[in-house]
């Protein structure tokens, strides 16, 4: 049947102008109304569809169903050649295509005999990528080859990688040698064997040659030591350090807020049953923030929203000191609710973080900079402790103490470059639909996986603080059942990074769903301290390896121009789960008590458990497919 590329959306039952193009492939086939033929838009699957109408130069189809085939090689090639002649380079994007290669990046090399610029550099991509669909109605492919805009080889090797676990290689051979590595290593003084030149063009090659080596050489050493290390490379190391300490910043205040928002609450609620609403308040306001977030982040960057989220986080924590010293209850949620705005911000920090390391570094510098939250461990529960009497009304100290800790988080922002976003080339495509987005399998995995976890550990730990004054525990005590649960949480984030590369990410989510069980089943053994403290800190790794693993796993199901509104809606997800299970804490634990609130986690448990064990049965029916 003929395959023909559509540009355009597709659903069942839409009534369809062919492009041009594709018209004119109909015409010269004479094909007649009423003749099936196949249509495919490049985002996955294919359309079956009937001829309606016939012009002199326009075809109606009718599309009707959906076959989401696939015909992708098991492995994602990305190619990077070098520009040669025109006609040359469409048969290599010819055969890329054919052999199933996902991108490919034509580079500006120092001797290329084609070179492009402006709005000839944008006609010939276009082309290209016209060879590239023309190719897939031949050959079958239901994804286009991704034809990319030019680079000079150095630009070509600043780039991110796509995906997480990207190899930069030379070739496919399993021991071929990382490219980076190898670039890295060129020495301004080695020398380039080839075709002797005339000597006329000789100084002329000589200086084009040496504006593409890494410069200067002692650079070049030590980013080769680094590699070697496995640590990012050393510009980035700097600030992906100082981001892990706005990290630490952040969850000193998440930490705080948490600790003291549903006592101060229970003081001033005007029934027991709403005590957790400022802490309810906290994530609907970062529920709500997501988007507007969103915006910020495309309009302003990482570095300015971040900043504007800094600023909320001061205005919100003086706002709160002022609610809990004039003893308004209702203020108080309004003041939390703004400071959801900063909880998003923060949310997105471990994004960040990805695109601060090197490729091959991604992992672990989600996982370095969640780690980061040990300073919050550390610090949060304590500051709650130290500064909850320094004034007459409780705990109104402990609020300006963060807005401290908000202008710090602000001055340490301020040394952070992050990457500039890749730019657009002109009329290229936003990305996909967030619809497409969130329908992948691993989107949907990464998003039970962070959303769920995330609540569970919420319901928990929100009810903690309360649960413990029932059962005629001091404050203290809470404080330091909230310390070990957030070393918990963070510690890890040293070596989490270094498991999923070795494991892979689902078994250190299942391994994060298996101790969040631990922890409800030694929750419900007893109410003693020590079975706070062990059960808060069970739960606070099983968070960990569920949300640090839920980051990289998502990490793959996006591309860069998609990030700002994947990232919102998994975020989104995060703080409607977080927004209820705050709420169902404070009802549930002052209502059915303590036993019935770890039992109701168990549910979200076993729907994560079984969401891990789905995705990791495609992954093999795929890999058997491909071996097949």
């Amino acid at each position: 049947m003929p395959r023909f590329h559509v540009p355009v959306p597709l659903a069942a039952g839409a009534a369809l102008a062919l492009p041009p193009g594709a018209a004119r492939h109909v015409q010269v086939l004479r094909l007649q109304p009423g003749d099936g033929i196949t249509l495919f838009n490049g985002e996955g699957g294919e359309w079956s569809a009937t001829v309606t109408r016939m012009g002199r130069s326009d075809v109606d189809v009718a599309v009707q169903t959906h076959t989401p085939v696939e015909r992708e090689a098991a492995r994602a090639v990305h190619l990077a050649v070098g520009l040669m002649a025109a006609e040359r380079m469409d048969w290599l994007v010819e055969k890329a295509t054919e052999l199933g290669a996902a991108s490919l990046t034509p580079l500006l090399m120092a001797r290329s005999s084609l070179r492009l610029s402006g709005e000839r550099a944008t006609k010939k991509r276009a082309h290209w990528q016209a060879v590239a669909a023309a190719s897939c109605e031949q050959n079958g492919r239901n994804r286009l080859l991704d034809v990319r805009e030019q680079l000079t080889f150095q630009e070509h090797l600043m780039q991110p990688a796509d995906v997480a676990g990207t190899r930069w290689v030379l070739s496919l051979a399993p021991e071929a040698e990382s490219l980076r590595a190898r670039a890295a290593a060129l020495a301004p003084q080695a020398a380039v064997r080839g075709r002797p030149e005339p000597r006329r063009g000789r100084r002329r090659a000589r200086r084009r040659l040496a504006a593409d080596r890494p410069r200067p050489a002692r650079a070049a050493r030590r980013n080769r030591a680094a590699g070697r290390a496995g640590l990012p490379e050393p510009a980035m190391n700097r600030h992906l350090l100082l981001l892990t300490l706005v990290q630490g910043l952040f969850l000193t205040n998440n930490v705080t807020f948490i600790a003291i928002n549903g006592l101060v609450g229970l003081q001033l609620a005007p029934f027991g049953w709403m005590a957790t609403l400022p802490v309810m308040g906290y994530v609907v306001g970062g529920a709500l923030a997501t988007p507007l977030v969103a915006r910020a982040q495309t309009r302003f960057g990482r570095k300015g929203s971040f900043q504007i989220g800094l600023a909320v986080a001061l205005g919100s924590a003086l706002l709160a000191a002022f609610a809990a010293w004039t003893r308004q209850f209702w203020l108080l949620v309004a003041a939390t609710m703004i400071a959801g705005y900063y909880s998003a911000n923060g949310q997105l920090y471990r994004f960040a973080a990805a695109e601060l390391a090197a490729p091959t570094w991604r992992e672990k510098a989600v996982s370095l900079v969640l780690a980061g939250g040990l300073l919050g461990a550390i610090v949060g529960p304590n500051l709650a402790a130290w500064t909850r009497a320094v004034l007459p009304v409780p705990f109104v100290g402990a609020y300006l103490a963060l807005a401290v800790v908000a202008v710090l988080a602000m001055g340490v922002m301020a040394f952070i470059d992050f990457p500039p976003a890749p730019a657009k080339a002109p009329g290229s495509s936003a990305g996909r639909p967030l619809g497409q987005i969130m329908r992948q399998p691993v989107f949907i995995v990464a998003t039970v996986g962070a959303a769920l976890g995330y609540g569970v550990m919420n319901l928990l730990m929100a009810a903690t603080p309360l649960a413990m004054q029932v059962c005629g525990f001091d404050f203290e005590s809470a404080a330091l059942v909230l310390q070990w649960h957030v070393i918990g949480m963070f510690a890890p984030g040293f070596f989490t990074g270094h498991l999923i590369k070795r494991f892979g990410v689902l078994p250190v989510m299942g391994v994060g769903v298996v101790l969040n069980v631990v922890c409800v089943a030694i929750a419900l053994s007893g109410v003693d301290l020590h079975q706070f403290l062990i059960a808060l800190f069970a739960l606070g790794v099983g968070w960990n390896f569920l949300f640090t693993g839920s980051t990289t796993l998502a990490l793959t199901a996006y591309r860069p121009e998609e990030k700002d509104r994947a990232q919102a809606a998994i975020n989104f997800c995060v703080f409607a789960t977080m927004a209820f299970t705050s709420f169902a804490s404070g009802a549930l634990v002052t209502t059915q008590g303590w036993m019935w609130l770890n039992l109701g986690s168990l549910p979200a448990l076993a729907l994560v458990g079984g969401a891990l064990a789905w995705l990791g049965w495609r992954g093999r029916q795929t890999a058997l497919r491909a071996a097949d």
